[in-house]
């Protein structure tokens, strides 16, 4: 153990048994390390205090409001401001000096906003383009979202098209490479994108890029007319 920074018996005793600082608190203050801090204490023949609860409950309440109190210094040496979400909407607290760091409440946020800014960079595919035509002239409940034009995200997922009009409805649009061969991810699966948007209270219309190429446009209206008139399971008395 070095000897090297010299303290005085006194000096211990008055900063551990009357000023009551911790081991931790007193290497800082005298610049040891914990163990030279505890070391000398020993040296000295300093008493260790005493536990001062009655039981282990007791002692993590002590705890709990050491650690309160430390918070409280800590936030008094470098105050927090608000922000605001701008996925969800959320105040949030940051540090002073992380103000131009942090803009999302938690990575979940984090994760939609990138989802969102890969969405605007693309375009609609040739499939897309076709439903797209057919909603704006028979369905103009339905609304593009595969852009992120919308805003609308839903279980971290960016729907091709919504319903603007209060039915929780979204339709798919799937390429059949892409959601077949490339489908490494669960929620990329037909099965797994219904249940995803299902666990939020959504209902969800998949058409397969061979599907669309297939039919006319006559069937693709009945087969999106009868999804859209469909009553949402969870309105049904």
């Amino acid at each position: 153990m070095s000897e090297s920074i010299q303290i005085a018996p006194d000096v211990l005793y008055k900063l551990y048994v009357t000023d009551e600082l911790s081991k931790s608190e007193i290497a800082h203050k005298l610049g040891l390390t914990y163990a030279q801090a505890r070391y000398r204490l020993a040296k000295f023949s300093i008493p260790m205090r005493k536990l001062i609860c009655c039981s282990w409950e007791c002692g993590w309440v002590l705890r709990l409001k050491q650690l309160h109190q430390a918070q409280q210094k800590r936030l008094a040496k470098h105050p927090r401001i608000e922000k605001i979400c701008p996925i969800c909407g959320q105040h949030f607290a940051v540090n002073f000096s992380s103000r131009n760091r942090r803009k999302y409440c938690s990575d979940t946020c984090k994760g939609v906003a990138w989802m969102l800014g890969l969405a605007q960079k693309s375009k609609p595919t040739n499939p897309e383009q076709t439903i797209i035509g057919i909603t704006d002239k028979y369905f103009p409940q339905f609304k593009y979202n595969g852009n992120g034009n919308l805003g609308v995200t839903l279980a971290r997922m960016v729907p091709d098209f919504v319903n603007v009009n209060g039915k929780k409805q979204v339709i798919e649009v799937f390429g059949d490479y892409h959601h077949t061969v490339l489908a490494t991810n669960w929620k990329k699966t037909e099965l797994g994108k219904k249940m995803a948007y299902n666990s939020v209270g959504y209902d969800c219309l998949v058409l397969w890029q061979s599907e669309i190429k297939s039919k006319s446009e006559e069937e693709l209206v009945e087969i999106i007319r009868d999804f859209s008139s469909k009553r949402h399971k969870r309105e049904v008395a």
